[in-house]
C-alpha cells in the first residue's frame, strides 16, 4: 500500500504540473473550441433520431446494433492510450520501471490513471445524449435523470477501459497489432453484430461488450424518446461482473506477459523490400529538396505505424467507405439526397485519413530542434505537413470514389461525384494540414478546430453545390490566412518533451 500511495502521489504531482503548463489551453482555448463545436452539434445531432427504429431495436435479448457499435468504438478509441500506459517509453510510466515497485502495484496505478481519463469519455457521451434529448419530444430530462445518466456512463467507461487494457495485452502478445489482423478482427466483430440480431449464439465474441452495450442501449432509447426502459439491477450486476473480470484478466496478463512483450511493443515495422522506399523517394522529389525530404520522412513514419492512431484512422476510413456504399438504404430520401449523404460519408473518410497529421506533428515535436538547426524555414515545415495531408487524402478519396461507384447509375454521374469528392478532399486536407500548427502540443484540440472548419467547407460544397464558386472563394481566403498563421505559430512552437 505504501508503494501504491507513492505512485499515486507521483501521478498527482504530474497532473498538477500538466495543469500549470497547459492552463491557457485547458481554461481558455479548449472551452472556446469545444463550446463552438457544441453549438454546431446542437443543430445537427438531433437528426440522429431520423435513423430507422431498427438501429435501436433488436428482436432478441441482445443490445441494439447501435449500442454494440458504440461500445466497440469507445474500446477502440481507448487502445492507443492503453498501449502507451502498459508499454511506456517515456514519462511517468517509464520512470516507474526503474523503481522497486511490484508489477501488481504498477498495474493498479496505471489502471487508476486510465479510469480517471475514462471520465472524459463519459462526459463526451453524456453531452451527445443531452443534445439529442434537448430537441426531443420530452426536452431535457430532470436533474436527477441527468445525474443517473452520468453515473451509468461512468460505470460503462470503467468497464470499457478495463476491457481495453486486457485487449491491448492480448493484441501485443499475440502480435495482432498490425493492419491485416486488425482488419480481420474488426470484420469478425462486425459480422458478430450483424448475425447476433437473428442468432444470439453468433454474438459470443461480443461477450465482453454485452453488459456495457445494454446500458448504452437503454440510454440511447431514453435520449431518443423511444422507450423509458432500463436494464435494472440485473444490468448493473452484469456490468460490475464485466468490469471485475476484465480487470482481473488484465492484471494476470500484465504480470505474465508485460515484461517479455515490452521490447516488441514499440518495435516499428520496416517497409518490406525496396519498392516502397523507391516509391516514396519518387514522390518526395516532386516537392523539391527541403520539403520533399520531410514529406518522405513523414510518409515512412506513417507506413511504419508511428502510433496506434494509424490503425484507428484506417478503420475509420473503411467504415466511412462502407457507409458511402450503403448510403443508408432504409432512410426515406430521394436518390439525389442519398448521393449527397454518400458524398458526406466519403468525405468523412478523407477527414479520418488526414487526421493523422496533427498527431504526427506532436510525435515529432521532441526533435523539432533538429529541423531548426538544419536551416529549414517555417514555410518549408508547414508546406511539408500540408502536402503530407494531401497525399494521405489520395488513397482515402480513391476508396471513397470506389464506394460511390456502387451508388452511381451511370459513368457520367460517377465522374461528377468523384470530382465533387476530389474538391472536398483537397479542401479538407489543406485546412487540416494548416490547422495542425494552431495547437501543436495538443493534437486532439488542434484536430477539433481544423476538422470543424474543414467539415463546414466540405458540407457546404456537397449540400449546396449550386453556390460552389462562393465556397471556393471563401476557402481560398481562409486557407491563405491559415498559411500565414502557420508560419507565425511555428516560430513560437516550443520543443516538447518526450
Amino acid at each position: 500500500m505504501r508503494a501504491l500511495a507513492l505512485v499515486l502521489r507521483f501521478r498527482l504531482l504530474s497532473w498538477r504540473r500538466f495543469l500549470r503548463h497547459n492552463a491557457f489551453v485547458l481554461l481558455v482555448l479548449g472551452p472556446l473550441i469545444g463550446g463552438s463545436l457544441l453549438w454546431i452539434a446542437d443543430r445537427y445531432l438531433p437528426l440522429l433520431r431520423l435513423l430507422p427504429d431498427g438501429a435501436l431495436s433488436t428482436p432478441s435479448a441482445l443490445p441494439s446494433a447501435a449500442a454494440l457499435i458504440l461500445a466497440l468504438a469507445l474500446t477502440a478509441l481507448a487502445l492507443p492510450a492503453s498501449v502507451g500506459r502498459l508499454y511506456p517509453r517515456r514519462g511517468a510510466g517509464a520512470l516507474l520501471d526503474g523503481l522497486p515497485v511490484a508489477a501488481g502495484t504498477r498495474f493498479r496505478a496505471l489502471a487508476l490513471a486510465a479510469w480517471s481519463d475514462a471520465g472524459r469519455t463519459a462526459a463526451a457521451v453524456l453531452l451527445v445524449l443531452l443534445l439529442i434529448a434537448r430537441r426531443g419530444p420530452g426536452g431535457l430530462p430532470p436533474a436527477a435523470a441527468v445525474a443517473a445518466w452520468g453515473l451509468t456512463l461512468a460505470a460503462v467507461a470503467l468497464a470499457l477501459t478495463a476491457v481495453a487494457l486486457a485487449a491491448t495485452l492480448m493484441l501485443i502478445h499475440l502480435r495482432l497489432l498490425r493492419a491485416a489482423p486488425l482488419l480481420l478482427l474488426a470484420a469478425a466483430l462486425a459480422l458478430a453484430v450483424a448475425a447476433g440480431r437473428s442468432q444470439p449464439a453468433a454474438a459470443l465474441p461480443l461477450l465482453p461488450w454485452l453488459a456495457p452495450a445494454a446500458q448504452l442501449d437503454a440510454l440511447l432509447r431514453q435520449a431518443a424518446g423511444l422507450d423509458a426502459g432500463h436494464p435494472g439491477a440485473g444490468g448493473a450486476a452484469a456490468l460490475f461482473a464485466t468490469t471485475a473480470a476484465a480487470y482481473l484478466t488484465a492484471l494476470a496478463l500484465y504480470r505474465r506477459w508485460q515484461p517479455g512483450d515490452r521490447a516488441a511493443a514499440h518495435l516499428p515495422p520496416r517497409p518490406r523490400g525496396s519498392l516502397l522506399r523507391r516509391l516514396l523517394a519518387r514522390v518526395s522529389r516532386l516537392f523539391g529538396r527541403p520539403v520533399g525530404a520531410q514529406v518522405e520522412r513523414d510518409l515512412i513514419l506513417v507506413t511504419r505505424r508511428f502510433s496506434p492512431a494509424v490503425y484507428l484512422a484506417a478503420g475509420a476510413v473503411l467504415a466511412a467507405d462502407l457507409a458511402a456504399a450503403s448510403a443508408l438504404p432504409e432512410l426515406a430520401a430521394t436518390p439525389y439526397w442519398r448521393s449527397r449523404l454518400a458524398l458526406l460519408a466519403a468525405a468523412a473518410g478523407v477527414l479520418a485519413a488526414v487526421a493523422l497529421v496533427p498527431f504526427l506533428l506532436r510525435h515529432q515535436l521532441p526533435f523539432a530542434w533538429l529541423e531548426r538547426a538544419s536551416g529549414l524555414t517555417p514555410e518549408d515545415r508547414w508546406q511539408a505537413k500540408l502536402w503530407l495531408a494531401r497525399l494521405l487524402a489520395l488513397p482515402a478519396s480513391a476508396g471513397g470514389a470506389a464506394a460511390l461507384s456502387v451508388r452511381a447509375e451511370s459513368a457520367a454521374e460517377l465522374a461528377v461525384l468523384a470530382l465533387e469528392l476530389a474538391l472536398a478532399a483537397w479542401v479538407i486536407a489543406t485546412v487540416v494540414g494548416l490547422a495542425a500548427f494552431e495547437v501543436a502540443e495538443r493534437p486532439l484540440l488542434g484536430l477539433l478546430f481544423g476538422a470543424a472548419v474543414a467539415a463546414a467547407f466540405a458540407a457546404l460544397m456537397i449540400l449546396y453545390r449550386q453556390l460552389l464558386p462562393f465556397w471556393l472563394i471563401g476557402y481560398v481566403v481562409v486557407a491563405g490566412s491559415m498559411a500565414g498563421r502557420a508560419s507565425r505559430r511555428l516560430r513560437f512552437t516550443e520543443v516538447a518533451a518526450r
